[in-house]
């Protein structure tokens, strides 16, 4: 879970600096040395914004998420996932 505190942070960052450059900025914007137009970088900003609040709703209940990951996953397994599955099981109880 730490990779993952560190992997929002970024996209924390990211989240900012577009939204500042995106609605401070002229038109076009220049992010990270590429032209947007405002539009653009209004687009951009929200799907930042939409990864970093999937980062946030994961790191919220990983024990939710596991027990949906486990019920999704059908058929024929591997031993090693089913190993896998297993291992997780009891964490998600």
């Amino acid at each position: 879970m730490q990779w993952l505190t560190y992997f929002q942070r970024f996209f924390d960052f990211i989240l900012f600096y577009f939204g500042g450059v995106s609605f401070f900025g002229g038109n076009p914007i220049m992010l990270f040395g590429t032209l947007f137009t405002k539009g653009e970088g209004l687009l951009l900003t929200l799907m930042v914004a939409a990864i970093t609040f999937s980062i946030t709703a994961l790191k919220r209940d990983p024990r939710r998420v596991g027990r949906i990951l486990i019920t999704i996953l059908d058929g024929q397994l591997s031993e090693k996932e089913i190993m896998i599955i297993r291992q997780f099981q009891k964490y998600a109880r």
